[in-house]
């Protein structure tokens, strides 16, 4: 943006017209040897601290207002940035959201962090995504061989099923409840595999 110098021709009609910008050289007012001066209002990005030109950061990408003037900081910034906020949770809060007790969300939250970036490359994250992941499909297979030996005893374990749910949602609980206090809890077998898995 830039701002031009206002000064010496205020009764000159080309200075009037031009918007402030020059005057017409006739008028004794109007005869300057000084040259025109503008300023240039440099754009900095709040986020971190690089010099904009457009309307997004080059550096990190976050978006600066430039259009009502308020360009975000008129200079560079004199401390050093904050790390930006776009990383979202922190470990231990990603960690917990894996275990969500909740029938298959756990699953699904366990599997978007493996594939969203930056979680898919922090090994704790891993680890307790394919923790989740496989006692997920523990507690399936488990809950579907327990309802077929129910169904060829005609029926007569069929209520237990409530109890196995109920196992399995305190597992998930305690895992979560772990991980958000940044406890590592290996599971037998799957705990195991999860950590091999992770480490890839």
């Amino acid at each position: 943006m830039e701002v031009p110098f206002q000064g010496f021709w205020p009764n000159c009609s080309k200075y009037r017209n031009s918007g402030g910008v020059a005057g017409c050289g006739k008028l004794p007012a109007c005869k300057s040897d000084l040259p025109e001066v503008k300023f240039h209002i440099m754009a900095f990005c709040a986020n971190c601290g690089s010099q904009v030109e457009g309307r997004f950061c080059p550096k990190c990408g976050a978006a600066v207002n430039v259009t009502g003037g308020n360009v975000g900081a008129a200079a560079a910034p004199t401390q050093a940035p904050a790390a930006p906020a776009a990383s979202g949770l922190t470990d231990n809060v990603a960690s917990a959201l894996c275990y969500l007790p909740f029938p298959l969300v756990g699953l699904v939250v366990a599997i978007v962090f493996l594939v969203l970036a930056p979680y898919n490359q922090n090994r704790v994250i891993r680890f307790h995504a394919f923790q989740s992941i496989f006692l997920h499909i523990a507690a399936i297979v488990i809950y579907m061989a327990w309802h077929f030996i129910a169904i060829v005893s005609g029926y007569f374990l069929l209520f237990l099923s409530p109890l196995i749910w109920l196992g399995f949602f305190v597992i998930f609980l305690l895992l979560m409840i772990k991980a958000y206090q940044n406890q590592k809890l290996v599971l037998p077998i799957i705990g195991p595999m999860a950590e091999q898995q992770a480490g890839k």
